[in-house]
C-alpha cells in the first residue's frame, strides 16, 4: 500500500482543502478504481443502490472521508498481514481498493444488513477479491479482542445514539498501537444528528485518555473557520453530488401544513474526521 502525498488532518475540512484533494493524484488514482468498481458490479449493486445512491465515492462528504481513511491506514511491515475492519460497511468499492492497494492485507467488513452477504460473494468473484462480510452489530462486534490493526467507521454513528458501547467495541478489536478511523456528520442548525453540543461530547468519548488530545480540534473551533466543507456550500457549487433531490410543490405544501415553514433544502450538515491511536 502506497502512503498518501496528500496531508489531511483531523476535523473538519474547508473548502479550500477539499478542491485540493480532488485535483490530487490520490484521489484521481481511487476515483479511476471506483469507477471501474461500479460499472463492474452495476447489476449486482442495483437493488441496494436503490436504498441508497449509486456512486458512492461521488457523494459531497465521502470523497473526503474516504480519502482520510485511507491516508490513515498504515502499509504492513516485512511478513506482517495487515487487518483492517469496516464496521457498519454498507456496500462499497472501499474495502476492495484497500485490499487491491494491500493484495496481503485481510479486509473485514460488517453490517446489520443481512442482505449484503450475497452481494459480496457476487462481488468478490467479479473483483477476484477475498473481503470477508459479516451480519453484526456494532455493539457486539464478532471479532476476538485486540485481533485487528486499524478499524474505520464512515458516517455510521449519527445513525445510532449507543455511541460509548459502539467505540467501546472498537477499542477491544483493536490492538494496542492500531487505529481507531471515525467520520461523523454534524448538523449545522441543530435540526438532525448529531448537533454541535452533542458532537463535542461525541468527539469526547472518542479520544478520552489519548495523549495527543490536542490533535483533536474541538467541534466549534472547526465551525468557525472560514469556508468549511457543508451541504449549503455544495448545494451552490455541486448539488448533483447531494444525495437528495430538491423538494417539489407537494413536499414544500406538507411541510408548510405541518410547520408553518417551506421545507429547507438541503439539510445543513458538515463532518468531523479523525483518526486515533489505541
Amino acid at each position: 500500500m502506497t502512503s498518501p502525498s496528500f496531508q489531511m488532518r483531523n476535523g473538519v475540512p474547508t473548502s479550500s482543502e477539499y478542491q485540493e484533494l480532488i485535483g490530487s493524484p490520490d484521489f484521481q488514482q481511487m476515483e479511476k478504481f471506483s469507477d471501474q468498481f461500479v460499472s463492474a458490479n452495476a447489476e449486482t449493486l442495483r437493488p441496494y443502490m436503490k436504498k441508497w445512491i449509486t456512486d458512492p465515492l461521488h457523494q459531497w462528504s465521502r470523497q473526503w472521508e474516504y480519502p482520510f481513511v485511507y491516508s490513515r491506514i498504515e502499509p504492513a511491515n516485512g511478513s506482517e498481514k495487515l487487518r483492517i475492519l469496516d464496521a457498519g460497511s454498507g456496500a462499497t468499492f472501499f474495502p476492495f481498493y484497500l485490499q487491491q492497494q494491500n493484495p496481503s492485507a485481510e479486509v473485514a467488513c460488517c453490517d446489520y444488513d443481512k442482505t449484503l452477504s450475497p452481494l459480496y460473494d457476487s462481488i468478490n468473484k467479479t473483483q477476484n477479491a477475498n473481503i470477508k462480510f459479516s451480519v453484526a452489530d456494532l455493539r457486539q462486534l464478532p471479532f476476538e479482542d485486540e485481533s485487528v490493526d486499524t478499524v474505520y467507521c464512515v458516517s455510521v454513528l449519527e445513525h445510532t445514539d449507543a455511541y460509548e458501547t459502539i467505540i467501546n467495541e472498537f477499542r477491544r478489536v483493536v490492538r494496542p498501537g492500531g487505529r481507531i478511523v471515525i467520520t461523523f456528520d454534524i448538523s449545522l442548525d441543530g435540526k438532525h444528528d448529531i448537533p454541535e453540543a452533542k458532537a463535542e461530547q461525541l468527539l469526547s468519548l472518542i479520544i478520552k485518555g489519548n495523549e495527543e488530545s490536542d490533535a483533536f480540534p474541538t467541534v466549534q473551533s472547526q465551525l468557525q473557520q472560514p469556508s468549511i466543507v457543508s451541504t449549503d456550500w455544495f448545494a451552490e457549487s455541486q448539488a448533483d453530488l447531494l444525495p437528495w433531490s430538491r423538494p417539489g410543490l407537494l413536499q414544500h405544501a406538507k411541510s408548510l401544513i405541518k410547520s408553518g415553514q417551506l421545507r429547507k433544502w438541503p439539510n445543513s450538515l458538515t463532518f468531523y474526521c479523525l483518526s486515533v491511536e489505541k
